[in-house]
């Protein structure tokens, strides 16, 4: 039996600069603006995008406790626990921990930079204040904050 190593080729090799084209396009992802209503353009539904989208994906994320959410037993954060503890370091660190870890295990767009927790100033007893500075992962995402209070 004979080997053949004759290899035909068919067509024509794409340039470099049409490769780099197709493989440069950036994809947008698109989600639904809660709440649903009205908007100003006559419709009822409207759709945000990238830096906004990802932001009301965090905010939804660590607000949601642990088991509220069905078929997804582990999604959200159990920040509520931590609102009567003593509000000191090791405290604080725990709540970093937990953040990061859910942020890594559900929100794979988004690069957490740095995380800021202190007892809130505001007359509610046992609150918490959560700071966090994000960005996307993308070549060209500009970094952004995400405020969030738990009381």
């Amino acid at each position: 039996m004979a080997i053949n190593s004759t290899v035909t080729i068919r067509g024509s090799l794409s340039s470099n600069a049409v490769t780099n084209a197709v493989t440069s396009k950036s994809f947008r992802s698109y989600g639904l603006q809660f709440p649903i209503g009205e908007t100003k353009n006559g419709g009822y539904f409207s759709r945000i995008s990238d830096v906004n989208l990802v932001r009301k994906n965090l905010r939804q994320l660590l607000e949601t406790e642990r088991g509220e959410r069905f078929m997804l037993p582990d999604y959200g954060t159990n920040l509520k626990k931590y609102l009567f503890e003593p509000k000191d370091p090791i405290l604080f660190n725990q709540i970093k921990r937990e953040i990061a870890e859910t942020i890594n295990k559900y929100a794979a767009d988004v690069k957490l930079l740095n995380i800021q927790v202190k007892a809130t100033n505001k007359n509610v007893a046992g609150g918490l204040e959560i700071k966090l500075f994000c960005s996307m992962n993308t070549d060209r995402s500009t970094p952004f904050e995400l405020n969030l209070e738990v009381f």
